[in-house]
């Protein structure tokens, strides 16, 4: 099975993720901002709910950032995709039980150092 498949999988049988909280936040000038940056950076719809539940959460001006790092991942179904999820930053804000997803970006200092 492949990584996103397996990925999918343990996402939809996980009870603490709520698959259907994910919104795309649309700007007037750039309206499929979200969707191309996922695809330029290889980031899906399943990365960005382990980021939103399991990432370590810190404030950036008015928006949320969720990143993952090791210690967030150890210990949990998703600990043996450390190393392909290690990095994933979201950005967005939550209204009403649901996340509104500014960007995704990987953070390469996170990435590249294994000791957070």
């Amino acid at each position: 099975m492949s990584i996103k498949a397996e990925l999918a999988a343990l996402t939809f049988l996980d009870e603490k993720i709520d698959v259907d909280c994910l919104l795309y936040v649309v700007n007037d000038k750039d309206p499929l901002h979200v969707e191309r940056k996922q695809q330029q950076r290889a980031i899906n719809d399943t990365m960005v709910l382990v980021a939103l539940y399991y990432g370590s959460k810190k404030r950036t001006y008015k928006d949320l950032a969720y990143t993952i790092t090791d210690r967030s991942l150890r210990g949990t179904p998703y600990n043996k995709f450390i190393g392909k999820l290690r990095g994933l930053t979201i950005i967005g804000n939550w209204d009403d039980n649901k996340f509104h997803l500014r960007t995704s970006f990987w953070n390469f200092v996170v990435k590249q150092r294994k000791r957070y």
